[in-house]
């Protein structure tokens, strides 16, 4: 975590910042390992600190690495906490809300909107990183050769999602959570497979039907995607 955060401090640097600021869960647990509703700080001497409302804290200070986690209100408490902490620092955040950015330039004058940093770090992945990947990997390989011996004909779409989630589950892989899709697997029979994004439905497979089977997973904060 210590090197992560390095890494972060360099790219900040490199857009004359010296403090960022995550409101994105993805990069709050790069930062922090914690995921969650909160804010996450990163100053230039490699302090790291977690402002998160009272029911998020104990599980921040539970999962997170080396930070300190203070508590405050949700929404303005937040930000108002978040102002006193950074009012005098150059500050690059990945904030994509509109009124919470006016609020901060209102009391932070060097303020950068740039997910650049957190992207140039998060690219290449450290060992701890590569090998929950590979390990995702594997356990959607195990999941493909599941279909081919549970899938049948006269079977429903979801039975086959049923069986899958549950396999997944047992592996500690759990759904994306993406917003535009209601499943989390595409399985699609038939004609259903020509839609790209198909949702799970209650069509049984029929024989000679081609199954579109699209695994998408998250495994310890990391998506495996086959």
């Amino acid at each position: 975590m210590r090197q992560r955060r390095k890494n972060l401090l360099k790219y900040a640097k490199k857009i004359d910042c010296d403090t960022l600021v995550t409101f994105e869960p993805e990069n709050l647990f790069y930062m922090t390992g914690f995921w969650g509703e909160a804010i996450g700080l990163l100053e230039k001497n490699g302090k790291t600190t977690i402002i998160a409302p009272e029911l998020e804290v104990g599980r921040a200070k539970d999962e997170s690495e080396d930070c300190d986690v203070i508590t405050a209100e949700r929404g303005s408490g937040l930000i108002s906490t978040l102002i006193e902490k950074i009012k005098k620092n150059h500050v690059c955040t990945d904030c994509q809300n509109y009124s919470t950015m006016l609020s901060l330039k209102k009391s932070v004058s060097h303020l950068k909107s740039s997910t650049e940093p957190f992207y140039n770090a998060r690219i290449i992945k450290d060992e701890k990183e590569i090998q929950i990947l590979k390990k995702a990997s594997k356990i959607i390989d195990e999941m493909f050769e599941i279909c081919s011996k549970k899938m049948k004909v006269g079977q429903k779409e979801s039975e086959l999602q049923t069986i899958l989630m549950t396999y997944a589950m047992e592996q500690e892989m759990f759904d994306t959570g993406y917003k535009s899709t209601l499943n989390p697997l595409i399985i699609a029979g038939g004609p259903n497979g020509a839609l790209p994004h198909a949702q799970v439905s209650q069509r049984k497979f029929k024989k000679g039907d081609l199954v579109v089977t699209d695994l998408t997973l998250r495994y310890k904060g990391y998506v495996s995607d086959a």
